[in-house]
């Protein structure tokens, strides 16, 4: 029983330091380019509205 409480305390301590760490992830909707493709023409590119252009969202 304690080995398990030990080992969650150390997977939230490392998920807490991996955030901090690493504030920022990919924008899934447009794979990181800060652009989506229109539906009807696969050569019109708009802004991404999930991450406003910037292709990066926080954790």
């Amino acid at each position: 029983m304690e080995l398990l409480l030990v080992a969650l305390t150390a997977l939230a301590v490392y998920v807490m330091w991996d955030r901090r760490r690493h504030p920022l992830k990919r924008c899934r909707p447009c794979r990181g380019t800060g652009r989506k493709t229109s539906g009807w023409n696969r050569e019109a590119y708009g802004v991404c509205r999930r991450c406003g252009g910037k292709g990066e969202l926080r954790r």
